[in-house]
C-alpha cells in the first residue's frame, strides 16, 4: 500500500511538472499557449480545456504550414482560412481520446462545410496509409493530413493528444483547446459562429 502511494505521488508530481514545462516553454517561445491571456506576464497562464476565443489584439499568426493530405493533395493554412474559420485538430490513432471527439469532429465539419469553415484533422505520426483507412473505416469525411514526423505539432511546442486550433479568417489563431474537451460537440459550434460573424 506504501509503495503505491509513493508511485501515485511521483506520477502526479510528474504530471505536474510536465505540464508547467510545457506552458512556460510555449508561452516563452510566443507561440499559442498566450491566447487568451492577460497582458500582465506576472499572472499564471490558465488551463485552457474549451474554445474560449481570445480577443483580436491576443490573436497570434499562424505559421503558413504546408498541409499534406492523405488523399494525395497539399495544402496551406494561408490558403484555407482564404475561405473562412478553420479548426486545425492534431491527434493519433492510438489516443483514445482523440477518437472519442472524431464523431463530433466529422459532424461539425459537414454541419459547416457550406459556411466557410474547414475542418482538418492533423495526425502527427502514423503513417498515411493507416490514417486513410481509419478514416474510411470510420466513415469520416474531413480532410486527413498526414504531419508524419510531428514537425509541426513539436513546432508549435505541443506534447499532447489531442489538441485543437482555430484559426480565424485573418489566419490567426484565435482559441487552443489542448486535451480532450467533452464539451466540443457544443462549445465548437459556438465559438466558430463567433468567428463567422466576425469582419
Amino acid at each position: 500500500m506504501a509503495v503505491r502511494k509513493i508511485l501515485t505521488a511521483v506520477v502526479l508530481v510528474l504530471l505536474l511538472v510536465g505540464l508547467s514545462n510545457l506552458y512556460e516553454r510555449v508561452s516563452t517561445s510566443g507561440k499559442l499557449s498566450t491566447l487568451g491571456a492577460s497582458t500582465d506576464d506576472t499572472q499564471q497562464q490558465p488551463e485552457h480545456t474549451d474554445f474560449e476565443i481570445a480577443g483580436g489584439a491576443k490573436r497570434i499568426a499562424m505559421p503558413n504550414y504546408t498541409l499534406s493530405l492523405v488523399n494525395g493533395d497539399t495544402t496551406t493554412v494561408d490558403q484555407v482560412a482564404k475561405r473562412g474559420p478553420v479548426v486545425l485538430d492534431f491527434w493519433e490513432i492510438s489516443c483514445g481520446y482523440c477518437r472519442d471527439e472524431m464523431p463530433d469532429l466529422n459532424r461539425i465539419s459537414a454541419e459547416y462545410k457550406a459556411k466557410g469553415v474547414t475542418v482538418i484533422c492533423v495526425n502527427a505520426g502514423d503513417a498515411p496509409g493507416d490514417i486513410a483507412r481509419f478514416a474510411s473505416l470510420n466513415k469520416l469525411g474531413m480532410p486527413m493530413a498526414s504531419d508524419i514526423d510531428a514537425k509541426i505539432f513539436r513546432d508549435l511546442g505541443f506534447q499532447g493528444f489531442p489538441t485543437t486550433i482555430l484559426i480565424d479568417k485573418h489566419g490567426r489563431a484565435a482559441s487552443l483547446c489542448m486535451g480532450y474537451s467533452e464539451n466540443m460537440g457544443t462549445e465548437l459550434p459556438k465559438a466558430l459562429d463567433t468567428l463567422i460573424a466576425e469582419p
